[in-house]
């Protein structure tokens, strides 16, 4: 009998401004408008086919968004391509293969 094996690491830290957090880890979009949740979405699909093209198609791939920062800071965000109060982000991912 085969098993699966989940193997977590870090793929990625990114600067993402503070109004798309509660969209990204409660799923509470009410805060942000339709273009902004139009951009989160196209990130969102752009994140999971750049981690894909690092894995073999018969890896079972899903990964977190994970808040590092506490305080925020003005940056790049990686949803927007605008300056905004930001803060870090780690893309956690888990790869599962079978054993």
């Amino acid at each position: 009998m085969s098993s699966y094996i989940s193997t977590p690491y870090l793929f990625d830290t990114m600067s993402i401004a503070g109004c798309y957090l509660p969209a990204l880890i409660n799923g509470d979009a009410s805060g942000i408008d339709d273009n902004e949740f139009a951009e989160l979405d196209r990130f969102l699909m752009e994140l999971g086919n750049r981690i894909r093209q690092h894995h073999d198609a018969d890896e079972e791939i899903s990964y977190d968004l994970v808040v590092t920062s506490d305080e925020s800071f003005v940056g790049m965000c990686e949803v927007s391509g605008l300056f905004s109060d930001c803060h870090d982000v780690d893309v956690i991912t888990y790869v599962s293969r079978r054993s």
